[in-house]
């Protein structure tokens, strides 16, 4: 596939998605971090920082160039086709894009019914609910 397509060569299912997470969390977090944000063990340990995934090149950049990324590596990041196969590349490129679109996503861009209940301030379920007061030893009074 060329560097420069936004083509991908899987069907996008839940199950693609699980095995992305599986593979990052696997390969990519000792440098990424959970979030993808750079801030992995290799960076907390004094190694350079990877870039977030969540700047706009990189949420710009293609599948394609992703994929090159991953399998031939880049400045410090070194290849990984003889530890990831090009299946789960896939995989943890899909996972790497809903990480994006976790931080970047635009209301008008949700369903109907999460908009409305951001529009009515979210449900009360997931409101935190009181119950008495505290004393300041945090026990009840």
């Amino acid at each position: 596939m060329p560097k420069d397509s936004n083509n991908f060569p899987l069907p996008l299912n839940p199950a693609l998605l699980e095995r992305g997470e599986e593979r990052y969390k696997i390969f990519c977090t000792p440098c990424h971090g959970l979030q993808g944000d750079g801030n992995g063990m290799v960076a907390m340990r004094g190694m350079k920082r990877p870039p977030s995934y969540h700047q706009d090149r990189l949420r710009q950049a293609s599948n394609g160039y992703v994929y090159d990324v991953m399998t031939n590596g880049f400045g410090q990041m070194l290849g990984y086709s003889a530890q990831i196969p090009p299946r789960d590349r896939w995989a943890i490129i899909a996972y790497i894009r809903a990480l994006q679109l976790s931080r970047n996503a635009k209301v008008a861009d949700l369903p109907a019914e999460l908009r409305e209940k951001l529009n009515q301030g979210g449900s009360s379920a997931t409101k935190p609910e009181r119950s008495g007061t505290k004393d300041s030893t945090g026990g009840s009074e």
